[in-house]
């Protein structure tokens, strides 16, 4: 499986599932490629990356899902933006 950890401590995953045994479904690249989520290079796979930007491309071209709002901000810059925003606030979580 290709699973990580983040700075942060979060977990970062490829899901997938095989609805039968001839085809294995890649959820990330399926949430990208319907304009449901945003596809963050820095924490890219060689193995996805081209496949991912391509899709997120698509998506913005057809103006699906998130691409709808001229104005949506992926949530590493709209973070920052946040009024009274402290980083320091919210240290990596620990995970046994």
């Amino acid at each position: 499986s290709d699973t990580r950890i983040d700075g942060y401590g979060r977990t970062l995953a490829v899901v997938s599932f095989k609805p039968n045994i001839w085809k294995e479904v890649n959820v990330n690249e399926t949430l990208i490629a319907e304009g449901f989520a945003w596809y963050y290079e820095p924490y890219g796979r060689k193995k996805t990356q081209d496949a991912y930007t391509k899709h997120q491309e698509a998506a913005q071209a057809k103006n699906l899902g998130l691409w709808k709002n001229p104005n949506a901000l992926p949530p590493w810059e709209s973070e920052n933006k946040k009024p009274n925003h402290d980083p320091r606030k919210y240290p990596p979580r620990k995970y046994p």
